[in-house]
This record gives structure tokens, sequence and C-alpha cells, in this order.
């Protein structure tokens, strides 16, 4: 019914979303950046079953953009790209931040809030977490499939915010403690490397951000992580 992409963009990790929905409703995401506009969300496969009212919505939402035909719009230099197709060979392609109006426009509104919405339900996926305090940080397996990633070029970042305002910023610099080649198991976890050495109070919080490799069946997939935010988006 439904197979939209995003991809591209000016920063890597680039952005490589994709996501498959059938007529019943089955659907199939990817994920390789934890998006900005939302609460961070954990990357990799995801995978499951629509509610019933979630397909019914968005089989309407098809059949009206289906009445108006294909659609493009010029992305802006550097944009990420979208690509839709739709029912029997419909196709949209703009750029994230294009809001075209009427069907298509409420279609991509609930394709691009469903990227975040569908990370619930993972299968082989990663995140990141920083603990209260900011003083430790791991990396975990969700869902129940094993993940395999390559480390051998993980990043590690600290910044101490308050509010937008940045108040630190720290990267590691140090050896490598892990092992480059691994394939996570559920339960999988890793303590990293986090002596950023900020003074935190109240009002800050640590946010930790890792860029590593993970594998999409047998394709290397650079992918971006961010931990959540207690203090805002």
């Amino acid at each position: 019914m439904i197979k939209y992409s995003r991809t591209g963009g000016f920063r890597p990790p680039r952005d490589r979303e994709l996501l498959t929905i059938d007529n019943k409703g089955h659907f199939r995401l990817w994920r390789s950046v934890s998006s900005a506009k939302w609460p961070p969300t954990a990357v990799g496969l995801f995978g499951g079953q629509l509610e019933d009212s979630e397909l019914t919505k968005l089989q309407e939402m098809v059949q009206a953009a289906e009445r108006l035909g294909d659609l493009e719009i010029i992305p802006p230099p550097g944009s990420a790209i979208e690509r839709v197709t739709i029912g029997s060979g419909i196709h949209a392609r703009l750029g994230i931040h294009n809001k075209p109006d009427g069907p298509w426009g409420s279609l991509l509104e609930r394709l691009r809030q469903l990227l975040a919405d569908l990370t619930a339900y993972p299968q082989a996926a990663l995140k990141v977490t920083v603990t209260p305090d900011g003083r430790a940080a791991h990396l975990t397996h969700l869902g129940d499939q094993p993940l395999p990633l390559d480390l051998s070029n993980l990043t590690i970042r600290a910044v101490l915010w308050q509010e937008y305002q940045n108040l630190g910023d720290w990267r590691y610099s140090g050896p490598a403690t892990w092992d480059n080649e691994i394939v996570a198991e559920p339960g999988w976890s890793l303590e990293l490397p986090f002596a950023h050495g900020f003074k935190v109070q109240p009002a800050t919080e640590v946010v930790a951000y890792v860029t590593t490799t993970i594998f999409d069946k047998q394709q290397p997939i650079p992918v971006g992580l961010e931990s959540p935010r207690r203090l805002g988006d």
C-alpha cells in the first residue's frame, strides 16, 4: 500500500529511513538517524502490525492522494529527499521540509510522524541512554532479533545542555575498549567511556551523541544516535 523513503541530507550520517506498509497493515521500518524533530528514537529495524484504526485512516489518505496523481516539489539544495509510492504506482518526490497542501500533505505528515511512533516496535535496534546523574552512558540492544554491529568507527560525544544553551562539549579520543565486530543479542548492553568532567546542576543535563555502523542484512549502514532529553526536545 505504501513505500516511503527518506534519504540523503548534508550532515553525516545521512538519512536512510525506509518504511513499507502493506494492505493488511503489516509494516517494516528502518531508521538510521535519531531525528531532532521528535524525542530521539532508537535506530535499526522495527516491525509489526498497525492498529485497525490507524490502517483505516491510512487507507483513506492513500485513496485521496491517489486521486490527485503524482506529486513533485523541487527540494532545496542539501535537503534529504522523501519518496513515496502508493496504491497502483502513484509517486511523490519532495524535500523533508516541504509541506504540500491537501491530501498529499495529510499523508506525508502522518508518514513523518510514523517514523517516530513505530519505533515502539523494535525487532533489532539500538539506543543510547544516559544515567540521570549524567555520569554514564550505555548502548543497548532492543528487540528479539540479533543485530550485527561494526564498532570500529564508534564516536562518542557528550554535551552539557541548559535548555538550548550548550555549556560544554566533550568527545572521546582514547583507545577503543570494545570489540570491533560483534552480534548484539537481545539483552546486550555496552557501557561507553564517558569521563566528560561536567559539573551537572539541577537545571542542566548531559546528552550523549553516538555514531557507529550497524547492518541491514549484509549492508553496512552508518547510524547516528542521541540520548533522550529530560528538559525539552
